[in-house]
This record gives C-alpha cells, sequence and structure tokens, in this order.
C-alpha cells in the first residue's frame, strides 16, 4: 500500500459512507505476538536499528532474528 492510499484512507476513517453497516467476519492468519519490554544502552539500540536498517528489515524483525539465531546456538551447544 502506498503512502497515498494511506492518506487517502486515514482522511476518510471518520466518513459513514465509507463503511458497512453489517460486520463481515475476520480471519486473522498471523498469530498474535507477546510484546516484550527491556532496558536497552542507547548505544546498543542505536546499533540494532542501523543494523535492521541496512537489512531493510524492521527493528522488530532484526531482534527477532538475531533471538532465533541465538537460541538455535544454545540449543545446538547443549545437544553436543
Amino acid at each position: 500500500m502506498t503512502d497515498e492510499e494511506i492518506a487517502e484512507l486515514h482522511k476518510h476513517r471518520d466518513d459513514p459512507d465509507e463503511w458497512e453497516d453489517e460486520p463481515i467476519e475476520v480471519v486473522v492468519t498471523k498469530p498474535v505476538g507477546n510484546v516484550v519490554s527491556f532496558q536497552l544502552p542507547t548505544s546498543e539500540l542505536d546499533r540494532a536499528i542501523a543494523a535492521a536498517d541496512e537489512l531493510g528489515i524492521s527493528l522488530s524483525e532484526f531482534i527477532r532474528g538475531a533471538l532465533e539465531q541465538r537460541l538455535d546456538e544454545s540449543t545446538s551447544m547443549t545437544a553436543v
């Protein structure tokens, strides 16, 4: 979705003519995750943001990937 499309939808969000009166069933295909809050030094956060930007992914994707990689390493080390 483009920024223009998003802006157009946002502009009409309160317009009653844009909405249906009958609710529809929505199927959520992506599992709902958990939100985790933790403290991180600014320098580490800056490095993580820069690394995510370089990879072209979100900070959340970068952190999840790093965590998954670390967990995989930890599991393989204990399996020996």
